[in-house]
């Protein structure tokens, strides 16, 4: 009882000071921001005057970054029910099932990704960019 208490006093400890750290980054950098000008400010939260297909294309790299840390995710999970599963078939199924689904789902992320830049390649050079 004591050592699972002392771990959770450790690990609130340790994150409390990541969180007081990034907070005191975050308000210098703020203080930096208001004696920089406007367009600091807007460099910094992200409004810039980039032509839209430049902003297309880091929302596609934002979700596919995403649906890929999901994956990841989903193996993780499939492997502990795999690891815990103690000779039980349906939930070493159930992880193998998980496992073939994430890795489809990253074949098809990676199809994705292919397509579209080359699609993306293809015209921007056809256009003259």
């Amino acid at each position: 009882m004591r050592n699972t208490a002392k771990r959770f006093v450790g690990t609130v400890a340790t994150i409390g000071s990541f969180i007081v750290g990034s907070s005191a980054l975050a308000q210098s950098t703020l203080r930096q921001n208001i004696t920089g000008g406007a367009e600091a400010v807007n460099q910094n939260i992200g409004l810039t005057t980039q032509d839209l297909p430049t902003t297309i294309g880091k929302l596609i790299q934002a979700a596919m970054g995403l649906i890929g840390i999901l994956l990841v995710v989903y193996f993780i999970y499939a492997g502990y029910l795999w690891m815990t599963s103690q000779g039980d078939s349906k939930q070493t199924q159930k992880a193998k099932d998980i496992m073939m689904t994430a890795t489809i789902g990253l074949a098809i992320l990676l199809a994705a990704y292919a397509i579209t830049s080359f699609v993306l390649n293809a015209v921007l050079t056809g256009v003259g960019v």
